[in-house]
C-alpha cells in the first residue's frame, strides 16, 4: 500500500515536530540544571531578620551584621553556603565548637574527618577564588572577606566536615564556608 505524497509530508512534519520539542525539552532542562539558584545578602542583617528570611540556623543569640549566601547547582546535587556574623569572641568560640560537636555527631569515626577541637590559626587563610563563587551565581559576594583575619582560629564543620569555619578574635567575626 503506498502513501499519498500528502500524507507522507504530513508524518515527516508529525517526526519533526516531535524531535524538536523532544530536542527543546532537553535543551530546557540542561539550562535548568546548570543555571545556579543564588539568594545572598549585600547588607548586613539583624538576627530577627535574618531569621525571617532564611530561617533559623543556630546562630548565637549575640549575632549581628549577619551576611548570608547559598546556592544550589544541578537540580540540588552540588551547592554552596558562606555566612559571616559579628559577636563576642567567646560567643564566636563557643559557636565553632558546637559545629565541631554537630559534625562528629555525623560521621562514624569523627578522627577520620576532622579535628575534634579548635585550631589557633598559623597564617591568615587563603581568599576565596571569585571563580568558585561564581560558578555558584555568587560572583556578586564580596563580604567574604576571610583572607583579612589575622589571629583565631579555624575548624571543619558539618557536613561532614565539609565546612571549613573560621574565628576572627581581632575583630569577633565568625566565618563559615561550604562546598561541595
Amino acid at each position: 500500500m503506498k502513501r499519498s505524497p500528502k500524507k507522507l509530508r504530513w508524518f515527516k512534519l508529525c517526526v519533526l515536530l516531535v524531535i524538536a520539542l523532544i530536542g527543546g525539552y532537553f535543551v530546557f532542562g540542561f539550562i535548568t540544571v546548570i543555571r545556579p539558584r543564588a539568594d545572598f545578602t549585600t547588607e548586613p542583617l539583624s538576627r530577627p531578620a535574618f531569621i525571617n528570611r532564611f530561617g533559623d540556623i543556630g546562630l548565637p543569640q549575640s549575632a549581628t551584621n549577619i551576611l548570608y549566601a547559598s546556592s544550589r547547582v544541578s537540580m540540588g546535587f552540588a551547592g554552596a553556603r558562606l555566612y559571616r556574623f559579628d559577636g563576642p569572641v567567646a560567643d564566636c568560640v563557643a559557636y565553632g565548637e558546637k559545629l565541631i560537636r554537630e559534625n562528629n555527631q555525623q560521621v562514624e569515626r569523627p578522627d577520620d574527618f576532622a579535628p575534634t577541637a579548635l585550631a589557633p590559626l598559623t597564617a591568615p587563610p587563603e581568599r576565596v577564588q571569585k571563580e568558585i563563587l561564581g560558578a555558584y551565581g555568587l560572583k556578586k559576594v564580596d563580604w567574604f572577606d576571610v583572607h583579612t583575619v589575622r589571629s583565631g582560629y579555624e575548624g571543619r564543620g558539618p557536613p561532614y566536615a565539609l565546612a571549613h569555619f573560621w574565628v576572627d578574635t581581632d575583630r569577633g567575626r565568625f566565618y563559615y564556608y561550604w562546598t561541595d
